[in-house]
C-alpha cells in the first residue's frame, strides 16, 4: 500500500505537466487550424468565381483576330505595331490577337491559305500588300496604311461598289495643315504650287478650295504620261512662290527628290516636304506622320470596325503630325526667327474640312 500510495503523487505530477504543456500549445494549434480553414475557404471561393465566370461568359465574346499584312516596301512597321498593341491593350483594355504576314514572296495560293484563319480584319501596310489582299481574299475587311490620298480614295470607292469595306488612314497630311504652316512661317508667299499626276489630279478641287480659304492663290500643274517631272517642275517654279510636295510615285521618287529640290532652290522657291528626309536635302520644312501615333489611331479605328461591323467607315487623315523645320534653308529666304513649337500648335488647332 505504501508503494501504491507513492504512485499517486507521481502520476498526478506527470498528468499536471502534460496538461500544462497541452495548455501552452493550444494557441499555436488553434492558429494553425484557423489558417488551414482560411486557405480552404479562399480556394473554394476562387473556384466558385471562376466557375461562375465561365458559365456567364457568352460564346460571342471570342477574342477578335487581326492580321497585319506587309510587303518589302513597308519599311519599319514595328512602331506601328507597338502603337496598335499599346492602345488596344493598355489604354482601353481590349484583347486582340495579332498575326503578321509578309505578302512579298507569297504566291496567290499561299497568301489565300495564310489569310484563311477566320480573321476579322486585315491591316495592310503599303499599296502592294493592300492590293494583294483585295485581289486574293474578298471576304475580309481591309484597313490600309501608307497609301496616298488619291489611291486610297479610289480603293475605298471600288470597295463600296462591291459591298466590301476598304478603308484606312491616308499617308498624306491634309492640305489645311500645309496652308497653316505657310501662313504661320512664310505668309509673304501667296502663290502656292503643286504638281499632280494623272493618278492624283483628283485632289485638285480640294487643294484649290483649301488654298483659297487661307487667302492663297493655288497653282496646279498636271504632269502628263510622257512628261518629265523635272521639266514640269521648272514651269511650276516660274509661276509659284512656294511648292508643296505630295506622296505620288509618278512625280516624286527616291531617285529624283533631290534634283527636284535643287531645281526649286535654283529658282529661289522654297519647298515643303512630306517626310523628315526632305528637310535633310533642302526642303524648308516638312509635315509627316509619326508611326507610333499612326498605330494608336489604327487601333482606335479597328475597334470601331470590330465593334460596329460597319461597311461605311471612310478613310481619314492622320490625327497627329510631326513638324520639322530646316533653319538653314529658312534663313536663306530671309526668315531669321521662328518658334517651331508655337507653329506646330497653330497647325494642330487647324480645322480639317477635307475628307
Amino acid at each position: 500500500m505504501k508503494a501504491k500510495a507513492g504512485i499517486v503523487p507521481v502520476c498526478y505530477a506527470s498528468h499536471h505537466r502534460w496538461m500544462k504543456e497541452r495548455t501552452n500549445q493550444m494557441p499555436e494549434l488553434a492558429k494553425k487550424i484557423s489558417l488551414l480553414w482560411l486557405f480552404f475557404g479562399l480556394s473554394f471561393f476562387a473556384a466558385s468565381l471562376a466557375a461562375a465566370a465561365n458559365n456567364d461568359a457568352p460564346e460571342s465574346q471570342a477574342v477578335p483576330r487581326v492580321v497585319f499584312v506587309l510587303d518589302n516596301q513597308a519599311g519599319n512597321y514595328l512602331p506601328i505595331l507597338k502603337g496598335f498593341r499599346e492602345y488596344s491593350r493598355k489604354q482601353v483594355g481590349r484583347l486582340i490577337r495579332i498575326d503578321l504576314i509578309n505578302s512579298e514572296n507569297l504566291s496567290q495560293a499561299e497568301l489565300v491559305q495564310q489569310l484563311s484563319g477566320n480573321y476579322d480584319l486585315a491591316v495592310t501596310v503599303g499599296i502592294s500588300a493592300t492590293k494583294s489582299v483585295i485581289n486574293n481574299k474578298s471576304d475580309i475587311p481591309v484597313f490600309a496604311l501608307k497609301i496616298n490620298q488619291a489611291e486610297l480614295r479610289a480603293l475605298h470607292r471600288a470597295g463600296s461598289k462591291a459591298g466590301r469595306l476598304v478603308t484606312g488612314i491616308y499617308r498624306d497630311q491634309p492640305f489645311e495643315r500645309y496652308a497653316q504652316l505657310i501662313q504661320g512661317a512664310l505668309p509673304q508667299y501667296k502663290r502656292v504650287g503643286i504638281l499632280l499626276s494623272q493618278n492624283s489630279k483628283t485632289l485638285k478641287p480640294d487643294f484649290d478650295r483649301v488654298m483659297r480659304q487661307f487667302r492663297f492663290e493655288p497653282v496646279v500643274t498636271i504632269v502628263r504620261r510622257n512628261d518629265l517631272p523635272q521639266r514640269v517642275l521648272e514651269r511650276l517654279a516660274n509661276r509659284s512662290d512656294i511648292i508643296i510636295a505630295i506622296f505620288d510615285d509618278d512625280i516624286y521618287s527616291p531617285d529624283n527628290v533631290k534634283s527636284h529640290l535643287l531645281t526649286a532652290f535654283r529658282h529661289q522657291i522654297p519647298m515643303i516636304g512630306v517626310t523628315r528626309g526632305y528637310t535633310e536635302i533642302g526642303a524648308v520644312a516638312a509635315l509627316y506622320s509619326d508611326d507610333y501615333e499612326l498605330g494608336n489611331q489604327t487601333a482606335r479605328q479597328a475597334i470601331k470596325i470590330l465593334d460596329l461591323n460597319t461597311e461605311r467607315l471612310a478613310p481619314v487623315f492622320p490625327d497627329t503630325f510631326k513638324l520639322r523645320v530646316n533653319y538653314n534653308v529658312l534663313r536663306s529666304f530671309g526668315i531669321t526667327s521662328l518658334d517651331e513649337a508655337q507653329l506646330a500648335q497653330q497647325i494642330q488647332q487647324t480645322k480639317i474640312m477635307t475628307e
